[in-house]
């Protein structure tokens, strides 16, 4: 919770206003008090510390009005910048928390002196601070004097993180007793007295032993400080127990839940920490679960889910547990400095085998295929037309009779325009022969013929030897589906192949994408996030995934975790990351320990126990899944077997042929058979 100070000057009647020394000291009710009495002056400086303070804003009701002069000037001159806000009931906290709001920052300590006489409205404005959650450990309240009553009517509305001092009418002498809150083991806070104060600056020699102060005590004393200091106050909670909600994450929380419904830790990064916490700080803590089992987010109607509805709710005191440190999140809870920054990735099944039915063709590109068409057809032609002309100018040495033979069954007139057509598709054929490595029935005799067929052979020599070894890499090493390694890669997958994104509820990541404005993520919210994709545990996303075309959105560390301990063979974990966050400690708004835990937390980074601790958890989970992963290695280096599998693709193309030359069987004895009627 973040305020915005703004200092304003105090207005020119109170400056010029000059307190009188002198007047009756009638301190309660505030409204019977003189106005230029300085005793009330004298009781709020003996409240708040002895310097100038950022800012202070003095709340007064119109029945008090008239001590707010002497006050504000009195202050003003210790070099305090004081605000001025008249209270018009309880009903106003609005109005006030605006005015906070605008005033104040939390980066700096800020007090409030409330000087109202009337209870109702005091407790009132503490049942709004407690309502709204607007304690601070940068914001102090003081109550100058008041009757007893206050006193019992405010300690149930306080809450850890509300400072409050409040000075409370001595009927006997006159005097007041100063109280402030202080919280008790439990953790609840409770208004003790810590001193007194009397508008007298003599020794009091008590007439009677019946009285609460010691007999010749000073008549202005704290045994301490009125508002502690909060690091030295929580450097030793004195065994306090501490709740903290926790969630099942292995690499951060590995967790077990037990029949008896504790929860106890069992490795993981964050229980280190939570560990050297509570031996620095002298807490003991106790783990609570979630009922939803989600890390978090606000939704619409202002209630928040999860780990971090719990703080919001105080049911927790701190979560350590990876918690990503957001915007949303950081309006109802406060975080501690960042201990880690997470990067994100896409995790998919390992990419599959592509099928083989078309393997033959793989080796080559459809390019290179229309060009060994282009080749075929064109060597078939040059050589059929080189041995026509040197038959038809007498060079051969081919006997020049009518006919010549082709592929050795049948004799052709060349004269006729079937012939060389029919000569034409011979040649053609037989540079196919060549190329798939068959004899050649058309010998040349002479050198043109010859050095066109050479340069074929050599042509056909080269291909075969590119062919057949990338054809054996494609059989023996099989081809694999597209990885889908970043946003853009799973975009595409979404809208061509059909896949989805996984996502947990409470998570980061589902407030990412449905708040985005445009771009990758808005695109992936509307094509791949759908209502049955939700799940509940990173495991049941994994196992999902293996028979279904679907994708998992988690954090870098986490996924390795995972599927090291489900077989890191079985998936594929994407190689570029995206959506980097820090994670820090959740706590209560206006938690006054945070300090204490960004001190200890930033001594274990400089010692360098952050990150052994994740490295040391990351081995316990690799050693897990190390026998697996020898025997999927041990899988991988044996010699792949050959079968149907392999050889489909040229099965297809075997009983693709046949079936294409019984139907040209078929059409020429149709065609033979209407000849024969004519």
């Amino acid at each position: 919770m973040r305020h915005y100070f703004r200092v304003v000057e105090v207005m020119p009647s109170v400056r010029e206003a000059t307190p009188s020394s002198g007047g009756n000291w009638t301190p309660f009710p505030l409204s019977a008090a003189a106005a230029g009495d300085r005793s009330l002056v004298d009781l709020v400086r003996f409240l708040l510390p002895k310097r100038s303070l950022a800012s202070l804003a003095v709340v007064y009701e119109p029945a008090t009005s008239h001590l707010i002069g002497p006050l504000a000037y009195s202050l003003s001159v210790m070099g305090t910048s004081v605000i001025l806000r008249e209270a018009r009931g309880a009903g106003d906290f609005d109005s006030f928390h605006r005015f906070l709001l605008a005033n104040f920052d939390q980066d700096f300590e800020h007090y409030v002196v409330l000087l109202i006489d009337d209870i109702d409205v005091i407790m009132g404005f503490f049942k709004q601070v407690r309502d709204r959650n607007f304690e601070s450990s940068r914001l102090r309240w003081v109550v100058p004097v008041q009757g007893p009553r206050l006193v019992t009517g405010l300690e149930p509305l306080l809450r850890e993180g509300t400072w409050l001092a409040v000075g409370v009418y001595d009927d006997d002498d006159g005097g007041v007793y100063v109280l402030s809150t202080r919280i008790n083991q439990n953790g609840e806070v409770k208004l003790l007295p810590i001193g007194y104060w009397s508008s007298s600056k003599e020794k009091v020699a008590l007439e009677s032993e019946n009285r609460k102060k010691p007999r010749g005590r000073s008549s202005r004393r704290l045994k301490e400080d009125v508002f502690p200091d909060l690091e030295a106050y929580y450097s030793d909670f004195g065994g306090r127990l501490m709740k903290t909600p926790a969630l099942n994450n292995p690499m951060w929380y590995n967790l077990e839940e037990r029949p008896d419904g504790t929860v106890v830790p069992l490795g993981g990064l964050d229980p280190n920490i939570l560990w050297s916490l509570a031996q620095k700080l002298n807490f003991t803590y106790q783990l609570v679960t979630p009922p939803d089992r989600v890390w978090g987010n606000l939704l619409p109607n202002g209630s928040a889910t999860g780990m971090v509805g719990m703080l919001a709710r105080r049911q927790g005191h701190f979560c350590i547990n990876g918690m990503s440190l957001t915007p949303t999140r950081a309006s109802v809870v406060d975080f501690s400095n960042p201990y880690f920054i997470h990067e994100t990735t896409i995790v998919t099944r390992a990419p599959r085998a592509k099928n083989r039915a078309f393997a033959i063709v793989e080796p080559f590109s459809l390019q290179v295929w229309l060009c060994l068409l282009a080749s075929v057809v064109f060597t078939g032609l040059a050589i059929f037309l080189v041995r026509s002309a040197a038959r038809k100018l007498r060079i051969s040495q081919i006997p020049l009779e009518k006919t010549s033979k082709i592929d050795g069954h049948e004799k052709l007139h060349l004269e006729t325009s079937s012939a060389w057509l029919k000569g034409f598709v011979g040649s053609v054929f037989n540079a196919f022969r060549c190329l798939v490595l068959q004899n050649d029935l058309q010998r040349a005799k002479l050198d043109a013929p010859r050095i066109a067929t050479l340069a074929w052979y050599f042509f056909v020599l080269i291909v075969y030897v590119v062919y057949s070894g990338t054809l054996t890499s494609f059989l023996t090493l099989p081809a694999f589906e597209k990885p889908i390694d970043s946003l853009e890669d799973l975009y595409e997958a979404a809208v061509e192949r059909g896949y989805g994104l996984a996502l947990r509820r409470g998570t980061v990541y589902v407030s990412l994408l449905r708040s985005s404005k445009g771009g990758i993520y808005t695109a992936l919210w509307k094509s791949a996030v759908h209502e049955e994709h939700y799940v509940k545990t990173p495991f049941e996303a994994l196992d999902r995934m293996l028979n279904q075309k679907l994708a998992f959105m988690d954090e870098t560390i986490s996924m390795r975790g995972y599927t090291n301990m489900l077989g890191s063979a079985k998936y594929h974990i994407g190689t570029q990351t995206f959506y980097t966050h820090p994670s820090g400690i959740a706590c209560q708004q206006g938690s006054p320990y945070i300090n204490n835990f960004n001190k200890i937390v930033m001594s274990l980074e400089e010692a360098g126990l952050i990150r052994k601790w994740l490295e040391d958890q990351l081995w316990l989970v690799e050693i897990k899944g190390r026998k697996r992963s020898l025997e999927e290695a041990r899988d991988k280096e044996r010699l792949p077997i050959l079968s149907l599998d392999h050889l489909q693709s040229a099965l297809i193309v075997f009983g693709a042929g046949q079936v294409l030359g019984l139907l040209v069987l078929v059409f020429e004895v149709i065609i033979g058979l209407s000849k024969s009627k004519m």
